[in-house]
Protein backbone atom coordinates (compact mmCIF):
# COMPACT_ATOMS: atom_id res chain seq x y z
CA UNK A 1 0.00 0.00 0.00
CA UNK A 2 1.62 3.35 -1.22
CA UNK A 3 2.12 5.32 1.91
CA UNK A 4 0.65 8.88 2.11
CA UNK A 5 2.47 12.18 3.29
CA UNK A 6 1.01 15.02 4.32
CA UNK A 7 3.38 18.38 4.27
CA UNK A 8 2.41 21.93 5.84
CA UNK A 9 3.91 25.26 5.26
CA UNK A 10 2.97 26.75 9.13
CA UNK A 11 3.81 30.10 10.88
CA UNK A 12 1.92 31.41 13.90
CA UNK A 13 -0.74 28.90 13.59
CA UNK A 14 -1.44 27.82 16.86
CA UNK A 15 -4.67 29.90 17.88
CA UNK A 16 -6.44 29.08 14.36
CA UNK A 17 -7.26 25.88 13.11
CA UNK A 18 -4.23 23.71 13.12
CA UNK A 19 -5.34 21.55 16.05
CA UNK A 20 -8.74 21.00 14.06
CA UNK A 21 -6.94 20.39 10.83
CA UNK A 22 -3.65 18.19 12.03
CA UNK A 23 -6.58 15.91 13.55
CA UNK A 24 -8.20 15.88 10.17
CA UNK A 25 -5.09 15.25 8.01
CA UNK A 26 -4.38 12.41 10.43
CA UNK A 27 -7.12 10.80 10.43
CA UNK A 28 -6.59 10.28 6.54
CA UNK A 29 -3.04 10.34 5.61
CA UNK A 30 0.22 7.83 7.08
CA UNK A 31 2.01 11.03 8.38
CA UNK A 32 2.21 14.48 8.59
CA UNK A 33 5.31 16.53 7.91
CA UNK A 34 5.15 20.47 9.55
CA UNK A 35 8.04 22.97 7.90
CA UNK A 36 7.80 25.42 11.04
CA UNK A 37 8.57 29.09 9.78
CA UNK A 38 9.90 31.03 12.52
CA UNK A 39 6.11 30.68 14.97
CA UNK A 40 6.52 32.39 17.97
CA UNK A 41 3.87 30.93 19.39
CA UNK A 42 3.18 27.13 20.05
CA UNK A 43 2.45 25.94 16.45
CA UNK A 44 5.34 23.62 16.61
CA UNK A 45 4.20 21.85 20.01
CA UNK A 46 0.79 21.67 18.72
CA UNK A 47 2.07 19.68 15.34
CA UNK A 48 4.26 17.48 17.74
CA UNK A 49 1.40 16.77 20.41
CA UNK A 50 -0.85 15.46 17.50
CA UNK A 51 2.22 13.03 15.75
CA UNK A 52 3.60 15.61 13.26
CA UNK A 53 7.45 15.66 12.54
CA UNK A 54 8.04 19.12 12.43
CA UNK A 55 11.20 20.94 11.22
CA UNK A 56 12.51 24.54 11.26
CA UNK A 57 12.82 26.10 8.12
CA UNK A 58 17.10 26.68 7.64
CA UNK A 59 16.59 29.68 5.88
CA UNK A 60 13.97 31.43 7.78
CA UNK A 61 14.58 34.59 9.11
CA UNK A 62 13.22 35.36 12.89
CA UNK A 63 10.23 36.79 10.77
CA UNK A 64 9.76 33.87 8.34
CA UNK A 65 9.42 34.24 4.66
CA UNK A 66 5.95 36.04 4.95
CA UNK A 67 6.68 39.38 3.93
CA UNK A 68 9.68 38.24 2.30
CA UNK A 69 10.37 36.58 -0.98
CA UNK A 70 11.66 33.14 0.07
CA UNK A 71 8.64 31.27 -0.10
CA UNK A 72 10.65 29.03 -2.54
CA UNK A 73 13.29 27.41 -0.28
CA UNK A 74 10.92 26.58 2.53
CA UNK A 75 8.32 24.50 -0.30
CA UNK A 76 11.57 23.35 -1.63
CA UNK A 77 12.55 21.81 2.26
CA UNK A 78 9.63 20.92 2.72
CA UNK A 79 8.70 19.22 -0.27
CA UNK A 80 12.05 17.20 -0.08
CA UNK A 81 11.28 15.73 3.79
CA UNK A 82 7.83 14.33 2.99
CA UNK A 83 8.59 12.99 -0.29
CA UNK A 84 11.46 11.50 1.59
CA UNK A 85 9.31 9.87 3.99
CA UNK A 86 6.83 8.74 1.49
CA UNK A 87 9.30 6.64 -0.32
CA UNK A 88 9.40 6.41 -4.55
CA UNK A 89 5.96 4.99 -4.57
CA UNK A 90 4.25 7.23 -1.77
CA UNK A 91 1.81 10.38 -2.09
CA UNK A 92 2.40 13.90 -0.47
CA UNK A 93 -0.61 15.77 0.00
CA UNK A 94 -0.38 19.11 0.31
CA UNK A 95 -2.03 21.04 2.54
CA UNK A 96 -2.16 24.70 4.45
CA UNK A 97 -2.66 25.26 8.26
CA UNK A 98 -6.14 26.21 8.05
CA UNK A 99 -7.04 23.13 5.18
CA UNK A 100 -9.10 20.38 5.74
CA UNK A 101 -9.75 17.65 3.05
CA UNK A 102 -14.02 17.15 3.59
CA UNK A 103 -15.75 14.38 2.41
CA UNK A 104 -13.64 12.26 2.29
CA UNK A 105 -11.97 8.82 3.98
CA UNK A 106 -8.63 7.42 4.81
CA UNK A 107 -9.85 4.41 2.80
CA UNK A 108 -11.04 6.83 -0.39
CA UNK A 109 -7.28 7.95 -0.28
CA UNK A 110 -5.71 5.16 -0.20
CA UNK A 111 -7.82 4.15 -3.14
CA UNK A 112 -6.77 7.01 -5.15
CA UNK A 113 -2.67 6.10 -4.10
CA UNK A 114 -3.30 3.19 -5.60
CA UNK A 115 -3.45 4.64 -9.22
CA UNK A 116 -0.69 3.37 -11.11
CA UNK A 117 -1.01 6.08 -14.66
CA UNK A 118 -1.82 9.40 -12.86
CA UNK A 119 0.69 11.23 -10.77
CA UNK A 120 -1.51 14.25 -8.77
CA UNK A 121 -4.96 14.37 -8.17
CA UNK A 122 -6.90 17.82 -8.15
CA UNK A 123 -9.98 19.10 -6.62
CA UNK A 124 -11.57 22.43 -5.82
CA UNK A 125 -10.49 24.72 -2.71
CA UNK A 126 -13.26 26.07 -1.01
CA UNK A 127 -11.51 29.30 1.03
CA UNK A 128 -13.70 29.70 4.24
CA UNK A 129 -11.01 32.13 6.22
CA UNK A 130 -12.72 32.93 9.95
CA UNK A 131 -15.92 31.49 9.43
CA UNK A 132 -17.17 28.05 8.60
CA UNK A 133 -20.30 29.23 7.04
CA UNK A 134 -19.05 31.76 4.84
CA UNK A 135 -17.11 31.02 1.46
CA UNK A 136 -14.75 33.60 0.84
CA UNK A 137 -14.78 34.76 -3.15
CA UNK A 138 -13.02 38.12 -3.87
CA UNK A 139 -10.06 39.22 -6.38
CA UNK A 140 -8.25 36.29 -7.10
CA UNK A 141 -9.44 33.93 -4.33
CA UNK A 142 -11.43 31.41 -6.24
CA UNK A 143 -9.99 28.24 -5.13
CA UNK A 144 -13.25 26.63 -6.22
CA UNK A 145 -13.41 27.63 -10.10
CA UNK A 146 -10.13 25.54 -11.07
CA UNK A 147 -9.38 22.29 -9.51
CA UNK A 148 -5.63 22.12 -8.36
CA UNK A 149 -3.20 19.38 -7.54
CA UNK A 150 -3.30 18.54 -4.14
CA UNK A 151 -1.91 14.73 -3.76
CA UNK A 152 1.00 14.25 -5.72
CA UNK A 153 3.07 11.66 -6.52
Amino acid sequence: MPKIVTAMLARNEADRYLRRVLENVRSLTNHTVVLDDGSTDNTAGIARELGATVLPNPASSAAGWWGAAAEGPARQALWEAASALAGPEGWVYVADADHELLGVNQADLQALSRASRINAWCWPLCDCWDSDEQHRIDGYWQGWKISRPWMVR
